[in-house]
């Protein structure tokens, strides 16, 4: 129907070839939005595409395009179709409804590629934020039939979805107008279905959200969202701890980030903020990378749902960190720190892991602590690390060494809960440095010193956050 070519199934899968992008994507959606009624079940599809030159040998087709295309395919979700940026770039993109999935790295291809999805006409899988927003009810829908709304009564975390408007016209501009000036960009989106790139672009530039989709599709997807939160919310049991309260938490909350270069060895790094909140290395499920290089500290966005200072960043956007920075995440909101001496910034979002601490225990932190201890993540990383030029630093990188290995030792720092308020900390390595982030001052742990509520402790690249108890 579309000029596509079968070449061959492989398993429960197809491989076809298309002569044009546009004309793939179309077959992709014509086959995702159907199903197919097997022993009495309904299966579904999914289906991936990349662009690029293939070789034929005997009735067979080989190259990048062919191996990109099935990685893609063993992440896409069933009733969905994804493909790569390079047949982005190729098909009629106001002709195909598209949004951006995420930035991705694959076996075998040498860079991250950008992934993005073709949406079907009964097909709107809502954005993270505006899912949430849909379960908890804070959002406010204005459509081009019933543009009517009070400004005053819009609360400033409301996220405000238009629909039914067409970018650029005189009636979306007036819509914006009357909105609140409390209103960050990244809380005003739009339902469209299909964008031509040039308004697409202009919208997004302004730091403004898309939901692509048709608006019934868009109204279903709020429906089901709420729905699956009514019946989460029933069957739900929480089980409290009564005996294991502690007096203080020590809460891993945060990455730090030391300043480069590294005695002369060490010229940048990176990390991956990964799906559960912690940071680490991965080439899958990162929502940002953090680079440091001697230029400074960047941000760089990997998935379609990241704000800074209220503003959406489109996807694969680098930007420098400044003090002050709050990003916005699915996973949360995440404050960028900048300090000075021996590290460039901290970054603080919600806490990765507690151990709970009762008054007069003695509690050892590093990366093999002695019990009772808290222990710190050695995450590897040694591909991730830009080296000086030299022996010296040839010499670590054959030694394996990491951030992790160089900054923390394996039995580092002792805190101790003095009273219910007071607490002390004190350093066991005599030649790692332990810090102490306390009234806005970073300082060296030398010898063993008062900490209190709301300090923190820096061990290598871990924040840690000495914080009351949840009760």
């Amino acid at each position: 129907k579309y000029g596509g070519k079968i070449v061959k199934n492989i398993g429960d899968s197809y491989m076809a070839l298309f002569d044009s992008a546009t004309d793939a994507m179309r077959g992709c959606m014509e086959l995702v939005a159907s199903s197919l009624e097997f022993s009495g079940e309904n299966l579904s599809f999914r289906a991936s595409a990349a662009t690029g030159d293939v070789e034929e040998i005997d009735n067979d087709y080989f190259g990048e395009a062919v191996n990109l295309s099935a990685r893609i395919n063993s992440k896409t979700p069933s009733g969905q179709a994804w493909f790569a940026n390079r047949t982005r770039m190729c098909l009629n993109q106001a002709e195909i409804p598209w949004e951006a999935v995420g930035s991705y790295e694959f076996k075998g291809i040498p860079e991250a590629i950008e992934v993005f999805r073709a949406v079907h006409q009964n097909q709107c899988i809502l954005p993270d934020s505006i899912e949430a927003s849909a379960q908890k009810g804070k959002f406010i829908l204005i459509t081009a039939d019933n543009p009517d709304f009070n400004p005053k009564e819009i609360k400033s975390d409301r996220n405000i979805i238009l629909s039914g408007f067409k970018l650029g016209s005189q009636p979306l501009r007036q819509i914006i107008a009357r909105l609140p000036s409390t209103i960050p960009p990244g809380q005003i989106w739009i339902c469209v279905q299909k964008i031509p790139s040039v308004e697409r672009k202009a919208w997004l530039d302004m730091g403004r959200g898309l939901i692509v989709g048709t608006h019934e599709a868009m109204s279903d997807s709020i429906s089901a969202a709420q729905k699956n939160l009514e019946e989460q919310g029933g069957s739900q049991t929480v089980f409290m701890d009564l005996t294991g309260e502690g007096d203080v938490s020590l809460q891993l909350v945060g990455l730090a980030l030391p300043a480069v270069p590294m005695a002369g060895v060490i010229q940048g790094y990176s990390f991956d903020l990964l799906s559960d909140c912690s940071w680490g290395f991965s080439a899958e499920n990162v929502l940002l990378r953090v680079e440091v290089a001697l230029s400074g500290a960047y941000v760089v966005t990997l998935h379609p749902d990241v704000y800074i200072n209220g503003r959406r960043v489109p996807l694969n956007t680098k930007e420098i960190l400044r003090d002050g920075n709050m990003i916005r995440t699915p996973l949360g909101s995440i404050r960028y720190r900048a300090l000075a001496g021996q590290y460039q910034g901290m970054l603080i979002g919600p806490e990765t892991y507690t151990m709970n601490v009762n008054v007069g225990e003695r509690i050892e932190l590093g990366r093999e602590p002695n019990f009772p201890g808290f222990t710190l993540p050695d995450r590897g990383g040694l591909d991730r690390i830009k080296w000086a030029p030299g022996l010296r630093a040839e010499k670590a990188r054959q030694a394996g060494l990491t951030l992790d290995r160089s900054l923390t030792g394996r039995h580092q720092a002792l805190f101790m809960a003095v009273t219910q308020t007071d607490f002390s900390v004190d350093k066991i390595h005599d030649r790692i440095p332990t810090w102490l982030f306390c009234n806005e001052k970073l300082e060296r742990v030398m010898r063993a010193c008062k900490a209190k509520f709301g300090d923190m402790l820096i061990i290598g690249t871990n924040v840690i956050c000495i914080s009351k108890p949840m009760m």
